[in-house]
C-alpha cells in the first residue's frame, strides 16, 4: 500500500456533498469577452451585467448566478474587474446548476426545528434541506455579512494558537441533551458542485466554536450553522487553526449559545468515549467506544478510537464519560503502522488528485484494493485542541 493510498484515503472524514453539475456551453455566437459584458463602458461589471451576459449566451442554462459573481468577486466590492470577469471560465466548468427544482433537496422552512427532543425522531432528509437552503439563502445577504465583521482571510495568516479565556462550566456533568444542543451542523463550500456538511463544537456562550482545520479552511467561501433549535449563523472569524493537527477556533455571530466544556485533563487508553456526529449525513448520531491508543503521526500526536464514525463527521466532538470534549472526529487512514507513523497526515492531503489506490480520481473499479487492510479511526485529540488554546504548560 503506497503513500499516495494514505493522502487520500485521511481526508474520507470530510463533509459530504451534494452535487447536481450543469456544463456552461456557449449556445449562440454572440461577441463575448469583457468589453462584450461591461455594456456601460464603465470598466467594471456589475451583477446585473453578469447575469444579462450569461443568460443571453447560455441559452437553456439554470445557473446560479449570483453565486457565480459572488465567487468571481475576490474583493467583495459589488463589481468584477477585468481580471476577475477572466476567471470566468473555471468558474463556468465547475459551477453546479440545477436543472430543475426537482433536484433541490426539499426545503422544510425557516421555522424548521432538526431538534426536538431525546425520544423524538429525526429527519435527515430535513435537516440537510435546511442547511443547505438556508446556507445559499445566507450567501446573498452581503452586506449584512460585512455588517458582522466578516472579511476575505489568508489561511497562512492565521495564528496556530490563541490565548481564549473560556469559561466554566457550573453545574453537574453536561447531558445528551446538551451535547446536541452545542453541536452545530456546518455548511459551506461555495456552490452547488463544492457544497459540504460537517460538524463543530461550540465552546463558549460567546460563540466560539472548535472544528476540523479541513472544514474551517471553507471560510473565504464562507461558513454556515445550523444550531439544533433551527437558528441559523454565520461564520464572521477564522480565530486560529493548525493544519498538521486538523484543528481550528472560529467565532459565530450571536451571542448566549449552548455549549460544552473542554476536559482538564487527556484521556488515557482504554478509556471510554462518546462520540456525536453527522456521518453521511445522519445528522446527531450516537456512538459510543474507548480510547485505543495514541500515535505519533510525523510530529505531532493523534488519538486512535474505536467509535464508528465517516465522511460528514469532521469537526463533530469527542467526550469522555463526563460528557466533556476530549477531541473531535477527523481522519480515516489505512496502511500499516510504520508507513502511518512516517505520514505529515495533513500536509497536502486536500491537493491530492489520486484516489485511495494512486490512480486517477475519476478511474473505475477498485484495483489493488487491499480487503484486509485496518480502517484506523484518526482523532484530533485533546492536546492537540489544548495546545491550539495555549493552555499546554
Amino acid at each position: 500500500m503506497s503513500v499516495k493510498l494514505l493522502k487520500y484515503v485521511l481526508v474520507m472524514a470530510l463533509g459530504v456533498a451534494w452535487a447536481q453539475v450543469a456544463i456552461a456551453q456557449v449556445t449562440t455566437p454572440l461577441p463575448v469577452g469583457f468589453a462584450a459584458a461591461d455594456t456601460n463602458a464603465d470598466g467594471v461589471i456589475t451583477e446585473t451585467e453578469w447575469t444579462v451576459y450569461l443568460r443571453d449566451r447560455l441559452v437553456d442554462k439554470s445557473l446560479p448566478f449570483k453565486t457565480m459573481f459572488q465567487q468571481l468577486d475576490h474583493d467583495q466590492n459589488g463589481t468584477l474587474s477585468p481580471a476577475e470577469f477572466d476567471k470566468r471560465h473555471s468558474v463556468l466548468e465547475g459551477s453546479a446548476g440545477p436543472a430543475t427544482d426537482d433536484t433541490l433537496p426539499e426545503d422544510p422552512g425557516t421555522n424548521f426545528v432538526p431538534y426536538a427532543g431525546l425520544d423524538r425522531p429525526l429527519n435527515d432528509r430535513n435537516i440537510f434541506g435546511a442547511i443547505y437552503h438556508r446556507y445559499f439563502e445566507q450567501l446573498q445577504k452581503r452586506k449584512e455579512w460585512k455588517t458582522a465583521g466578516w472579511k476575505r482571510t489568508s489561511l497562512e495568516a492565521v495564528p496556530p494558537s490563541v490565548s481564549l479565556p473560556l469559561p466554566s462550566f457550573d453545574g453537574q456533568k453536561p447531558t445528551l441533551d446538551q451535547i446536541i444542543h452545542a453541536t452545530m451542523v456546518i455548511g459551506g463550500g461555495g456552490s452547488d458542485e463544492e457544497f459540504f456538511v460537517g460538524g463543530a463544537v461550540i465552546i463558549s456562550p460567546d460563540g466560539l466554536a472548535i472544528t476540523n482545520f479541513h472544514i474551517a479552511e471553507a471560510f473565504n467561501k464562507k461558513l454556515v450553522g445550523l444550531l439544533s433549535d433551527g437558528r441559523i449563523v454565520r461564520v464572521t472569524e477564522l480565530v486560529a487553526g493548525n493544519r498538521a493537527t486538523d484543528v481550528a477556533i472560529v467565532k459565530l455571530e450571536g451571542s448566549a449559545f449552548p455549549w460544552v466544556p473542554l476536559a482538564a485533563k487527556a484521556p488515557v487508553t482504554a478509556d471510554d468515549i462518546v462520540v456525536l456526529h453527522h456521518t453521511e449525513n445522519r445528522f446527531y448520531t450516537y456512538d459510543r467506544g474507548y480510547v485505543k491508543r495514541h500515535a505519533l503521526i510525523g510530529k505531532h500526536p493523534w488519538m486512535e478510537i474505536s467509535a464508528d464514525y465517516a465522511p460528514g463527521g469532521s469537526g463533530c466532538g469527542i467526550y469522555n464519560s463526563n460528557h466533556e470534549l476530549v477531541g473531535l472526529v477527523s481522519t480515516i487512514v489505512m496502511g500499516d503502522g510504520p508507513m502511518i507513523a512516517s505520514a505529515e497526515l495533513m500536509d497536502g492531503a486536500a491537493d491530492s488528485d489520486e484516489d485511495w489506490f494512486g490512480t486517477d480520481e475519476n478511474a473505475e473499479g477498485l484495483s489493488g484494493f487491499d480487503p484486509g487492510a485496518l480502517v484506523v479511526k484518526l482523532a484530533v485529540p485533546w492536546t492537540a485542541i489544548q495546545a491550539l488554546l495555549k493552555k499546554l504548560d
